[in-house]
């Protein structure tokens, strides 16, 4: 399976930067998802659930539970405002996560952020990007396709799937 050699994207024209996880940023994150808690409960989203700790989300990035996976950070300036991952499904496909921090949603950090990874998968051999999407999260389902996704399929748990393919 294909592994992303990423360490950091540099959006052109924008203070955002897309940075590797790595675990001294675990104080970082932990401070973000502990502010937002009930944010990231919203819409099936088990992120805080996942990361009770510091330790939690140091583990998380010392022992991944899939090695293929690409988490970044992403940074406006010197603050991380969310988190952005994706991991290869296949040889061509890959799926793309995300969220922000409640205080830097409406900005469109995660659209920049969000096209920027997709440009770089795109270009880096992967034929499509795909993300499933609880059909509540409207403000997700803003975020795809407003960074080029179309909806391809609606599946019977609730959740949506949208991609985007390279262009042919």
């Amino acid at each position: 399976m294909k592994r992303f050699n990423l360490e950091s994207i540099k959006i052109s024209e924008s203070p955002l930067k897309l940075i590797r996880f790595y675990a001294d940023d675990s104080k970082a994150v932990f401070e973000l998802i502990d502010r937002n808690r009930t944010h990231l409960s919203q819409d099936g989203d088990i992120t805080a659930a996942k990361y009770q700790t510091i330790e939690d989300f140091m583990n998380s990035i010392i022992k991944p539970k899939d090695k293929f996976r690409l988490r970044m950070g992403i940074w406006n300036e010197e603050t991380l405002v969310g988190s952005i991952n994706i991991t290869p499904k296949g040889d061509k496909r890959a799926e793309v996560g995300y969220w922000l921090g409640k205080e830097y949603t409406g900005k469109g950090y995660m659209t920049t952020s969000l096209s920027a990874l997709t440009d770089y998968a795109l270009s880096d051999g992967f034929d499509e990007v795909f993300a499933e999407v609880i059909t509540e999260n409207e403000s997700s389902i803003r975020v795809l396709v407003r960074a080029g996704y179309s909806e391809t399929t609606k599946k019977d748990s609730g959740k949506r799937v949208f991609s985007k393919r390279k262009a042919e």
